[in-house]
């Protein structure tokens, strides 16, 4: 496994550097053979949570670019898929990339819990729920 640790190392230096969506999804798709590659191998929990925590990297590269390239969602979406991008996938990239602190409280509920392995979507869907969350109280409070 220490080699597939140290492509994602590699791979940080080509996400930095990262600037059109091809060069993001190319990464998107190699850190998910590496992630299937780690299941299937059973490698330890926390490798696989380093591989996912990677993953959520390029989902928050993945909606910084969206952002500068479809900064408007009214009129995104057909042009989007052009890209190769459909609604669901910009909208968790784009929340990943926003709330920040809410994705750093998730990445570490995923890395406690004993069963479930960090990756983007259950970060998003873990991030959405403590929004949600946070709205009832909100609203409770008024």
């Amino acid at each position: 496994m220490n080699m597939q640790l140290e492509k994602i190392s590699a791979f940080r230096a080509e996400l930095a550097i990262a600037e059109t969506i091809e060069d993001i999804k190319y990464l998107e798709t190699k850190s998910s053979a590496i992630a299937e590659i780690a299941r299937k191998q059973k490698m330890g929990k926390s490798a696989q949570d380093e591989v996912g925590e990677f993953r959520v990297e390029i989902e928050k590269k993945k909606g910084a670019w969206l952002d500068e390239f479809y900064p408007s969602k009214a009129h995104s979406s057909s042009p989007m898929a052009d890209d190769g991008i459909g609604f669901k996938e910009s909208s968790n990239a784009r929340l990943v990339k926003k709330e920040s602190e809410l994705v750093a409280q998730a990445i570490e509920e995923l890395k406690q819990n004993k069963t479930k392995i960090v990756t983007p979507s259950a970060v998003a869907k873990s991030v959405r729920k403590k929004k949600r969350d946070i709205n009832i109280k909100e609203k409770i409070k008024e």
